[in-house]
């Protein structure tokens, strides 16, 4: 069975195939590399036979809503559920068929668990119908910025950390602990004159909640603006990660 990359973003679609088998275990495990494929503004228009493809969705300018919850402890198939019956009492004005939900366990209370969960309130789902209309089979839905910093997170040996990067003209901030994102944000009208107080309000969120102790460190990519990062120095532990290989996204 074939298989595809369908790349979204707010102007429309990237679709294109994928050759090698070694990359479906990079985009499982959020590392893939952008190349060259179709790129149109509606569904429709890609005229490619997506007929018995596995076909792997990555998001692009959207942000997650990360919230940790805890509940009992319960088995692997029972966990879901349980997670699912809580996230259908907190968005209960939702529609829940519109929310894209996944989690990872981030501490064994013995009794309880700590779990992290991540959702998507995602409005381009008819475009996954239409794939599936045509034959095409979604093996996974996957946010930019978790590619990303899978990808970079082995270079960092902070335990709590701000990951911030440029990408197609939108800011993302990501609060980590141990390489687990807490929260997030995308600022869509970038401006680089208020990326310092985009990071400083981003930051005074997340300890508001408590789970943060110290975000004083502050990983950048593809922010090719080094008197910002020297600004930035002098209020945060700043550490360049350098750029996303020019105009190409690759994670390898």
């Amino acid at each position: 069975m074939k298989n595809g990359i369908l790349q979204v973003y707010d102007e429309g679609f990237i679709y294109r195939d994928i050759v090698k088998k070694s990359f479906i275990n990079k985009i499982r495990g959020n590392k893939w590399k952008e190349s060259l494929g179709i790129k149109v503004k509606n569904i429709d228009d890609i005229k490619v036979e997506l007929r018995n493809k596995n076909i792997f969705v990555i998001v692009q300018g959207e942000q997650v809503y990360v919230k940790l919850i805890e509940v009992p402890k319960v088995g692997r198939k029972k966990l879901y559920s349980v997670i699912k019956s809580e996230l259908e009492y907190r968005f209960k004005n939702m529609d829940m068929d519109k929310i894209m939900f996944t989690y990872d366990v981030f501490k064994d209370n013995g009794k309880s668990l700590d779990v992290i969960v991540f959702c998507l309130n995602w409005d381009k789902d008819n475009a996954i119908e239409k794939c599936v209309k045509k034959g095409g089979s979604i093996k996974g839905i996957y946010p930019i910025q978790f590619c990303i910093l899978n990808n970079y997170k082995k270079l960092i040996r902070e335990h709590e950390y701000i990951f911030t990067f440029l990408y197609e003209y939108k800011l993302y901030l990501l609060a980590c602990v141990n390489g687990k994102i807490l929260a997030n944000s995308v600022i869509k009208s970038f401006d680089k004159d208020s990326i310092q107080e985009n990071i400083d309000k981003f930051k005074e969120n997340c300890e508001v909640n408590g789970i943060f102790k110290n975000l004083n460190n502050i990983f950048l990519l593809n922010l090719p603006y080094e008197d910002l990062i020297q600004k930035l120095s002098l209020k945060y532990n700043c550490s360049d990660l350098g750029t996303i290989c020019k105009d190409k996204l690759e994670v390898i």
